[in-house]
């Protein structure tokens, strides 16, 4: 068997095994046997961290120590590049899931990444009805004064999510949303449009019902829908059991794609 790196060169043998292009910025590994392509391994790196984006192994090659191997040659290249902390994010894949066990990886149940297309949420008889008006309740985020941005960075902090998004500016201020109550917001759709999806943290203060959700859903879709169109898809994280109640009930479960369960981390 032999281990090799993936580039445009050779790519065309491995392209069914990665799923796709190289993303930019990210390595690519290949498992040869036999003189073919039998696995493959895509990984990224930020700061300190890497990223095991994908790894597979054709079926008739399983259990041979492939999988081994291109994991111990991605941790060798990062390692020399002064890297020795390794994460993975997965959803219900149980062969992955022993495999990263048996490497040593710790498993951490993460908050569930959704996905759902807008035109199958926007559809819904009760959004359409919030569709028709603009909510006199929402207001785009970049209206807010600065006392308001702190409060969304308060919020989303309530809500256990990604302060950097709001404190960075890292959205689109055209499908992000405020929704206000006695000149306050209490509750938020913050939202950035990259490769075609719609990235969301969507929260809402304790206590606070559909009214609000509903308001703040259906002009995000509005918006969203316009920017991207309604066959884009929405990804966000399910801290939020409201919000995802909410889109259930509207769409249908079966509308609502589960895409992440566990978070793998290794240090080596």
């Amino acid at each position: 068997m032999e281990i090799t790196g993936i580039n445009e060169k050779n790519i065309s043998g491995f392209g069914g095994l990665l799923g796709g292009d190289i993303p930019q910025g990210a390595g690519a590994l290949g498992a040869i046997e036999d003189g073919a392509p039998v696995g493959a391994a895509l990984f990224s790196s930020d700061n300190n961290s890497c990223y095991l984006d994908h790894i597979f192994v054709h079926p008739k090659y399983r259990r041979r120590g492939i999988a081994t191997a291109l994991l111990s040659e991605a941790k060798k290249i990062m390692s020399d590049s002064g890297i020795f902390d390794m994460m993975c994010y997965f959803g219900e894949d149980e062969a992955l899931k022993a495999l990263l066990k048996k490497e040593g990886f710790a498993m951490v149940p993460s908050s569930p990444v959704y996905s759902i297309k807008i035109s199958d949420i926007a559809s819904s008889e009760r959004v359409q009805k919030y569709l028709s008006d603009d909510s006199p309740d929402v207001t785009p985020i970049d209206s807010l004064s600065g006392g308001g941005k702190r409060v969304v960075q308060s919020l989303l902090a309530e809500n256990e999510m990604d302060t950097a998004m709001a404190k960075e500016g890292a959205y689109d201020g055209d499908i992000s949303f405020a929704y206000m109550e006695d000149e306050k917001p209490t509750g938020l759709v913050l939202a950035s449009h990259e490769d075609g999806d719609i990235l969301v943290n969507a929260a809402v203060s304790n206590g606070k019902g559909e009214k609000a959700i509903i308001s703040l859903m259906a002009t995000f879709f509005k918006a969203a829908g316009r920017k991207a169109g309604m066959g884009s898809r929405m990804i966000f994280v399910g801290r939020n059991p409201s919000i995802v109640g909410f889109i259930q009930s509207m769409a249908g479960k079966d509308k609502l794609n589960r895409e992440g369960t566990y978070e793998a981390h290794l240090i080596f």
